[in-house]
């Protein structure tokens, strides 16, 4: 491939010329793009120690920008295309939706955990089915029952809802008022809350006690209005917020947002204390191995059907491939959205939303580690803490944009498995990134992916006994795992060890829709 240059008055660029530079990244790759490429990333005249692009690196490629465009192949132009978005260059010439569509959390996948693995046994005390968040939690709090216990995941730990969205834990969901007009006795609404601030305090003595290195990130969670409704909204949840969670929650008005998070908005927003996020992943896998020594972990072990007879559960599933019968006294359900699949009278009950999420690189970070959502969660953003940096010439802070948007296509409905990436919320959500972050403008991302989250009629998750207190279900969290999963695990645990109902049926049953 030939690229040639058109010359242009020269510009004092490290003693040299514009013209000089641009002639010798032409030569470079004239047969190849990777030799264009490596021409720039490899000097630190162009890309900085931080594997950010310099001001000479944008005054270069904006002389070369528009003859090399216009001679790339399509798998040139995903590998230019992935390149700037890397080094957070901006471009005149975005081409396509970015090709990388692994989720970030997924980038720190432990191999230990995810082989496949064969079952050789055939029987088990407990077989816990899931391996995210709510799965990983029941084995944890289950290690000193002397009980032989499976985990069993049809991927790998962390694989669809708990590793592919926002990985943001928040002290509460996103939506009080709602909760507790549904829920109206009080003590009712309170126990739902203290669920979840005990989510909250879970996480964090697991992360001490085993000193997990995930990121973890409780500088709080913001949550602005998008139009006046909202605001009335937030003002309205406060007489309830502040009464279970006191100094935790106030209100913040435009100005302090614009002050210390660099954000303008027309309306007020709601800052909460003890939340934030995490590397979800990194944080499974520090459980796993923790538990690891005690319990049977087999990856790509999907099952298939299981049927109760006195108090033998009979289980079938499909293991990397072969077909085993394997049995158990206990059955814990910790499959989200899945769970529609295994238990026939959540077929309908539990609706599958796909979860869309892109990063971008290098954004100057005003964050310092919070969370912020809008329009009632649809909208999350965060800054994940193993990307932060300080980059002490431009004295500014920097970090990788994390930013998701619940994209509710009827096809994804269909397949969870298979969330579509949706091009028409693509277009939403980059409007709004230019919006909250104009820097950011005709700058490409670097990944784009899609999960599934899994929400139930009413809002409330499902924490019950199936038929028997031999069969737990724990699933329906909204797309607020980190408010839920850690206690739902635990709570499943703690009703599998003892035969008891820790949640009231009537508010976390699984057949309360058909009351």
């Amino acid at each position: 491939m030939d690229f040639y240059i058109v010359k242009r008055p020269s510009v004092n660029f490290y003693d040299s010329t514009v013209d000089t530079v641009t002639t010798k990244a032409s030569k470079k790759c004239e047969n190849s793009i990777d030799l264009f490429i490596d021409y720039f990333k490899d000097d630190t005249r162009y890309v900085d120690k931080y594997g950010k692009c310099t001001e000479k690196f944008k005054n270069a490629y904006t002389t070369l920008e528009k003859v090399i465009t216009s001679k790339l192949t399509s798998s040139d132009k995903d590998k230019l295309q992935l390149f700037l978005a890397s080094i957070g260059a901006k471009t005149n010439h975005l081409f396509q939706l970015p090709k990388e569509s692994i989720p970030f959390w997924h980038l720190s996948l432990n191999n230990q955990f995810y082989n496949k693995h064969i079952i050789e046994d055939d029987t088990f005390d407990v077989i816990v089915v899931g391996g995210g968040l709510t799965g990983t939690s029941a084995v944890y709090h289950m290690i000193n029952s002397g009980l032989k216990i499976a985990l069993i995941d049809e991927q790998f730990p962390g694989a669809y809802s708990s590793g592919k969205n926002g990985g943001n834990f928040q002290l509460f969901p996103e939506f009080p008022v709602h909760i507790s007009q549904i829920l109206k006795d009080k003590k009712l609404t309170f126990d739902f809350f203290n669920l979840t601030k005990n989510n909250s305090l879970k996480m964090k003595n697991i992360i001490n006690k085993l000193g997990i290195k995930c990121n973890y990130s409780e500088a709080g969670w913001l949550r602005l209005a998008y139009d006046k409704d909202e605001e009335t909204l937030l003002i309205d949840e406060m007489r309830i917020l502040s009464e279970i969670y006191g100094d935790n929650v106030k209100i913040v008005d435009r100005e302090y947002i614009k002050k210390h998070y660099g954000i303008d908005t027309e309306y007020c927003g709601r800052l909460t204390t003890k939340s934030g996020n995490y590397d979800p992943i990194k944080f499974i896998n520090a459980i796993l191995k923790y538990c690891a020594h005690k319990i049977n972990i087999y990856t790509g072990t999907k099952l298939l059907n299981f049927l109760e007879i006195d108090d033998c559960i009979k289980v079938t599933v499909l293991n990397n491939g072969i077909l085993k019968h394997i049995k158990t006294k206990k059955l814990i359900f910790a499959t989200n959205v899945f769970t529609r699949e295994i238990i026939p009278e959540l077929h309908d009950k539990i609706r599958c939303v796909g979860s869309q999420i892109v990063n971008l690189e290098h954004v100057e970070n005003k964050f310092d580690g919070i969370t912020c959502t809008k329009q009632m969660g649809k909208i999350y953003i965060n800054f994940p803490k193993s990307t932060h940096y300080y980059d002490s010439i431009n004295k500014k802070k920097y970090g990788m944009l994390h930013f998701g948007y619940d994209s509710d296509l009827k096809q994804n409905e269909k397949d969870p498995r298979n969330i579509v990436i949706s091009k028409e919320s693509y277009g939403e959500m980059t409007k709004i990134i230019n919006k909250m972050f104009p820097d950011t403008k005709n700058q490409p991302v670097s990944r784009i992916w899609a999960g599934p989250l899994a929400f139930t009629p009413d809002n409330i998750p499902i924490i019950s006994f199936y038929k028997t207190k031999n069969i737990v279900i724990a699933a329906g969290f909204q797309g607020f795992g980190g408010s839920f999963c850690v206690e739902a695990g635990y709570i499943a645990s703690k009703m599998i060890l003892e035969g008891v109902d820790v949640c009231d049926p009537k508010v976390y049953g699984y057949d309360r829709f058909s009351c």
